[in-house]
């Protein structure tokens, strides 16, 4: 579900300025996960972790589940929370490939495109 990349994401599990989310079918299997960054993370990763509090740092949905709403119900989740846990910032973030699916489900849950960073869009919806 989720593809290789440079910074584990295994340690989100763990930290406590993440805030996972795990979506499960009937049987118990993972179909979905979310890791948001709560606040700014000045100590590593990239810069827009060190930039913007509230940045989703993950978002998967398996294959087969995709496009039956898992992933809108995990985004959704995560700007209600969002809200509770951290009224005083007014922005989640993201960061997306501007070609792909997921940025239509981005759009059209209302994160409109920031800036541009290495080819990717950064993507900002208020909460």
């Amino acid at each position: 579900m989720l593809s290789p990349h440079q910074y584990r994401y295994e340690r989100n599990i763990h930290s406590p300025n993440c805030q996972n989310l795990v979506a499960v079918d009937a049987g118990g299997s993972v179909v979905g996960y979310t890791s948001l960054l709560l606040d700014v993370y000045p100590h590593s990763g990239p810069e827009v972790w060190r930039k913007y509090p509230l940045y989703i740092g993950v978002m998967a949905v398996s294959p087969e589940w995709q496009n039956r709403g898992v992933g809108t119900r995990l985004l959704e989740r995560q700007v209600a929370e969002s809200r509770l846990s951290r009224p005083q910032y007014s922005f989640i973030h993201l960061e997306v490939d501007p070609e792909s699916a997921a940025r239509r489900l981005y759009e059209r849950l209302g994160f409109e495109k920031l800036e541009v960073n290495q080819g990717s869009w950064l993507m900002r919806r208020a909460i």
